[in-house]
C-alpha cells in the first residue's frame, strides 16, 4: 500500500478524525525491507558449508515477518477506513472503487510482463508451464490457494509466487466490508478473535494431518491472525470504552518486552514446523503493538521519530512496486551471479554486502518509475470517485401553531 493512498487512521484522541500518519509509511518500509533481506538470502550468494553462513541463513528468516506485519497494517488501516465511512452513503462502492484502481493496475500489468517474459525466456521450463496452465488462479487472486493446495513452490522464470500474500489481501477486502456492515463495537472485535482462533485450529488440524509447512504458511484461513489482530486494534482505537492510555501501555508491553522474547524464540525454533501453529499469532500481536505504537499520538515518540525518518518513508511510499517488482529481479540477478560471477570472484555470504545494496536500489529505482508514471496518473483517477458523505439530516419542521406564536 503506498502513501498516496494510506488509509487515514483515526487518531486516539480523537475517533473518526482523519490525519497523515507519516510513523505508518515508515513502519510499511521495514516490513518491505525485511521481505527484502529474507529473499535476497535465499535468490543471492550464500554458497558455503560453514558454521557462520547457515547462522546467516536460518536468521534470515525473520525476514518473513515483514509479511505479517504487511498484514496487521492492513487490517489496522482498512478496518479503520470502512469504520470511519461506515454509515455513509455509497461507501461500500466508493471502497471497492479505489482498492480497484490501487491494487489492480499494477498487478495485473505485472501478471501479464511475467508471463509473456516467461514464456519468451524459458517457453519449455517445467514451472513456466506450471504457471501458463494454473494461471487463471493468478488472475482471479487465489494463487495462494492453489500453492498450499499443492504444497510446493513452482520457481518460474519471472518469479510470480510471493505474491501469494497479496491474495490473501485481495480476499479480505473482498468481504470485509460485509462485515463491518453487521458487526459493530464489541461484536466487531469477538469476530476478530474468533477469526484468530479459526486459524490457530486450521493450522493445528493440518499439521496434525501432515500438511506441508507450506501450505499452512499461504492457506487464507490459517493466515488471519494479522489481518484480524490489525483489525481489531482499529475498532479498539475508536471505542469509547477502551482508554487510550490503558491500550498504549498495552501496545508498548507487548512491544518492548514481547518483540525480544519472540525475536529469540524464531532464532531458536525457526519459522517452521511444530512452532507456526501459534507462532503466527504471536508474530501478528507484537506486529499489530507496533501499528497501535506508530499510529497513536504520544504513544512511542522516540519510535515514532525513527519511523519517520526519510529512507524509510520513501520504502514505504513504494513498497507496493517494491514488493511487486524485487523477486523477479533478485531471482533473474542471483541466477546470472551463480552462472557468471560465482566461478570468478566466489559465492560466500560476504558478496551479500554487495549483492542486497544492489537490489534495493534496483528495486526502489523500479518502484519509483512505476509510481511516477503509472500508479500516480492512475490514482489520480480517485478523483471521479465520489467520497462517502454523511447523511443529511433534515431539519426538524417546527408544528404551525408555533411558529404562529413565535
Amino acid at each position: 500500500m503506498n502513501r498516496a493512498d494510506q488509509p487515514a487512521a483515526a487518531p486516539a484522541d480523537a475517533p473518526g478524525a482523519h490525519h497523515r500518519i507519516g510513523a505508518l509509511d515508515g513502519l510499511r518500509g521495514i516490513a518491505v525491507t525485511l521481505v527484502l533481506v529474507v529473499h535476497s538470502i535465499n535468490s543471492g550468494p550464500h554458497a558455503g558449508d560453514d558454521a557462520l553462513t547457515a547462522a546467516i541463513v536460518h536468521a534470515s528468516q525473520i525476514g518473513t515477518t515483514g509479511v505479517d506485519l504487511f498484514f496487521a497494517l492492513s487490517g489496522f488501516l482498512i478496518t479503520g477506513i470502512l469504520l470511519d465511512s461506515r454509515d455513509r452513503p455509497g461507501w461500500i462502492r466508493a471502497f471497492y472503487a479505489r482498492r480497484i484502481l490501487r491494487i489492480f493496475p499494477l498487478y495485473y500489468a505485472f501478471l501479464a510482463i511475467a508471463l509473456v517474459g516467461g514464456h519468451v525466456v524459458a517457453p519449455q521450463a517445467p514451472a513456466q508451464v506450471w504457471l501458463e496452465g494454473n494461471q487463471g488462479w493468478f488472475w482471479t487472486h487465489l494463487q495462494n490457494w492453489l500453492i498450499a493446495s499443492e504444497g510446493r513452490w513452482y520457481f518460474t522464470p519471472i518469479g510470480v509466487l510471493h505474491s501469494w500474500s497479496l491474495a490473501i489481501e485481495e480476499q479480505f477486502y473482498l468481504v470485509w466490508p460485509m462485515t463491518i456492515a453487521f458487526l459493530r463495537g464489541r461484536a466487531l472485535v469477538a469476530a476478530c478473535v474468533v477469526l484468530v482462533g479459526v486459524s490457530i485450529t486450521c493450522r493445528a488440524t493440518m499439521f496434525a494431518n501432515g500438511s506441508e509447512w507450506l501450505s499452512l504458511y499461504v492457506f487464507t484461513p490459517a493466515r488471519l491472525d494479522g489481518l484480524a489482530i490489525g483489525a481489531a486494534c482499529a475498532a479498539l482505537v475508536r471505542s469509547e470504552r477502551v482508554t487510550k492510555a490503558g491500550l498504549q501501555r498495552v501496545a508498548r508491553l507487548v512491544f518492548f518486552a514481547g518483540g525480544p522474547l519472540l525475536l529469540a524464540a524464531m532464532l531458536a525454533f525457526g519459522v517452521r514446523g511444530r512452532w507456526m501453529i501459534g507462532g503466527f499469532a504471536a508474530i501478528a500481536v507484537v506486529s499489530a503493538a507496533a501499528v497501535l505504537l506508530a499510529a497513536m499520538p504520544g504513544a512511542a515518540p522516540r519510535l515514532q521519530r525513527l519511523l519517520c525518518a526519510r529512507p524509510l518513508v520513501m520504502l514505504g511510499t513504494y513498497s507496493y512496486a517494491i514488493y511487486l517488482m524485487h523477486a523477479p529481479l533478485m531471482g533473474w540477478c542471483g541466477h546470472r551471479w551463480d552462472t557468471n560471477l560465482a566461478p570468478r570472484i566466489g559465492n560466500g555470504i560476504g558478496w551479500q554486502f554487495v549483492f542486497f545494496p544492489l537490489m534495493v536500489a534496483l528495486s526502489v529505482a523500479i518502484a519509483a518509475v512505476s509510481w511516477r508514471f503509472f500508479e500516480s496518473p492512475i490514482l489520480s483517477l480517485k478523483r471521479f470517485i465520489p467520497t462517502p458523505r454523511p447523511p443529511v439530516v433534515p431539519a426538524p419542521v417546527e408544528p404551525e401553531e408555533q411558529r404562529a406564536s413565535a
